[in-house]
C-alpha cells in the first residue's frame, strides 16, 4: 500500500471474500462479481470506524481462473502479464492520472492532475482506500476523483500458457513486460540446466555407452505450467 499499510492488509485479507459472496459470482457472472467485490470492499472500509479516516490506500490486482477462462481485475498500477508460447500477454492496464479516461473523470469530480499526479499528490487514479479523494457528495462511488472500480480482462487459456507474473509498480517502472518475461524465461532455463544429472563417466570416446549429460530423464520434475483443464 501507499501512505500506510492498514488498507492494504485489510484488502489482502478480505477482498476474495467480498467477490465470492456476490450474487453475480453465484450466477457465474465473474466479470461483474469482480467489479462488485472491489466496490463492496471499498465501501465496507469506508464504513469501518477503524479505517474510514485512513489517508492510506492500495493498488489491487487479482486473477481468477474458472472453466479455462482467466479473469484479471486491477485498480492502480500493479500489473499482470502471462507467457503464452514464450510471448507476452498483457493482462491489465495501468491506471495513471494522465490517461484520457482517467483525466476526464478526475476533472469532472473536481480534481486536477499536476506532474502526472492526482491533485499533485497521488501517482495513480484508481485504488482501494484513499478516501480523501472520494468525498464528492454529488458523484457516486464510480465517479469520484479516485475510484475502486477495476478493469477486468478475460483470456481463454490453453496448454500454450506457461506462467503468470503479478507485480507492483516497483518492477514495471524499471522493466518492460518483454524484459521481465525474458529474464524469467532465462531463470527457468538456468533452473533446468542446473537440475540436469551429470554423468561423470561421460567421454567422447564412449558416448555410445553412456547417457548424454544434456538428456533430461523423464523422472525429473518439469517446469510448472498453468493447468488449463480445471
Amino acid at each position: 500500500g501507499h501512505g500506510g499499510s492498514k488498507i492494504a492488509q485489510f484488502a489482502g485479507k478480505h477482498l476474495h471474500k467480498y467477490i465470492v459472496k456476490t450474487r453475480e459470482f453465484k450466477e457465474g457472472n465473474i466479470t461483474e462479481a469482480l467489479k462488485k467485490g472491489f466496490m463492496d470492499l471499498d465501501a465496507a472500509m469506508l464504513d469501518d470506524d477503524a479505517l474510514k479516516d485512513e489517508l492510506a490506500g492500495t493498488t489491487a490486482i487479482c486473477i481468477l481462473i474458472k472453466d479455462n477462462i482467466l479473469y484479471c481485475a486491477n485498480v492502480g498500477d500493479s500489473r499482470a502479464i502471462g507467457c503464452e508460447n514464450g510471448i507476452v500477454q498483457p493482462l491489465s492496464q495501468d491506471h495513471k492520472p494522465n490517461n484520457d479516461e482517467e483525466l476526464r473523470r478526475i476533472t469532472a469530480a473536481g480534481g486536477w492532475v499536476e506532474f502526472n499526479r492526482v491533485n499533485g499528490n497521488l501517482a495513480l487514479s484508481r485504488a482501494l482506500g484513499d478516501f480523501v479523494f472520494k468525498k464528492n457528495e454529488k458523484k457516486d462511488a464510480k465517479e469520484q476523483i479516485v475510484v475502486a472500480l477495476p478493469d477486468v480482462t478475460l483470456r481463454k487459456l490453453s496448454t500454450d500458457w506457461e506462467f503468470l507474473v503479478i507485480a507492483c509498480d516497483g518492477i514495471w517502472d524499471v522493466m518492460t513486460n518483454e524484459v521481465n518475461l525474458m529474464l524469467l524465461l532465462l531463470l527457468v532455463l538456468f533452473d533446468l540446466l542446473v537440475s540436469l544429472p551429470i554423468d561423470s563417466s561421460y567421454h567422447p570416446s564412449n558416448h555410445r555407452k553412456t547417457q548424454n549429460p544434456l538428456h533430461k530423464p523423464k523422472s525429473n520434475a518439469e517446469v510448472s505450467r498453468i493447468d488449463a483443464h480445471h
